[in-house]
């Protein structure tokens, strides 16, 4: 006798239940794809992570599918939910090369770590023999220079720069050429000779930015100053010139340029050294 609350139960709805389940799990593996992460630290050639490079992720057998992020202030980076398969990994920033890598994602999560060297060591290297000994030389960007690009300031970022003064004197054309000797130091001092087409005469005292000093530190540890020619001679006459002059220690070294015959690059130190002058505040010299 059945149960007057018992219900009969209907067979063919379980036998549906049964195989939407199979269907349903049948399908699960193709429908659901698995998931993988790509992580990893970006640093220069000198081993310093560099925060705010941006990391280009390009996925899929046509490279259809792009996703950026940027490195945190410890230069690191991470994607998450990322499909199977393969890609590549574009690292950049201003003022450093861009590096690529190939990677295979899978279901272990990757490490793609990148090293970027800085933009300008591709005009460095080899460059000719020393003048004074004969010798094949290089020139690099030391690593006290770092904490200037990777505007990490560390405190003793004035006593690591190469050089402990920096001087220019320049001298009449034919023409309204600037014509001063100015003297600029790590500590942040500067003095100035003031003589004609400078916008003011007589001595005068002033302050020049560790950062200031330190980048044009950086143009002359660059292109190899110490290595340069003593004198660039002119062939014509009334054209004016610079004498560059950097100490490091008891060691001084000095560039005569007249007319701008010299590289390029120290031509521009002294351009830019030219309009600092009207950038700093210049107070009388006290007597």
């Amino acid at each position: 006798m059945k149960h007057p609350r018992t219900a009969s139960v209907d067979s063919s709805a379980i036998s549906r239940w049964l195989l939407a389940s199979v269907v349903l799990l049948a399908l699960t593996p193709s429908t659901v794809r698995a998931q993988t992460t790509l992580m990893g630290v970006v640093r220069d050639d000198n081993d310093l992570v560099l925060p705010g490079a941006t990391v280009l992720l390009v996925m899929g057998d046509q490279r259809q599918t792009t996703t950026v992020t940027t490195t945190d202030g410890e230069g690191r980076y991470a994607f998450v939910g990322l499909p199977l398969g393969p890609a590549s990994v574009v690292f950049r920033i201003r003022g450093f090369q861009t590096v690529d890598r190939d990677v295979e994602l899978t279901s272990t999560p990757a490490i793609v770590n990148a090293v970027l060297p800085l933009a300008y060591s591709r005009f460095l290297g080899s460059v000719g023999p020393d003048q004074e000994t004969g010798e094949e030389y290089s020139f690099t960007i030391p690593r006290a220079f770092r904490w200037i690009w990777n505007s990490s300031w560390k405190s003793d970022g004035p006593s690591s720069l190469p050089f402990d003064t920096i001087t220019v004197e320049s001298w009449a054309c034919l023409g309204a050429c600037p014509v001063y000797s100015v003297q600029l130091t790590r500590d942040g001092h500067a003095e100035l000779n003031a003589i004609a087409h400078v916008g003011r005469e007589g001595r005068f005292v002033g302050e020049i930015s560790t950062f200031s000093f330190g980048r044009l530190s950086l143009l002359l540890e660059k292109m190899g100053f110490q290595h340069l020619a003593r004198e660039y001679v002119s062939n014509f006459i009334d054209v004016g010139g610079h004498v560059v002059t950097v100490k490091a220690g008891t060691q001084q070294w000095s560039v005569k340029d007249e007319g701008g015959t010299g590289p390029v690059e120290l031509w521009a130190v002294e351009q830019i050294i030219d309009k600092m002058l009207d950038r700093i505040d210049w107070q009388p010299q006290p007597r």
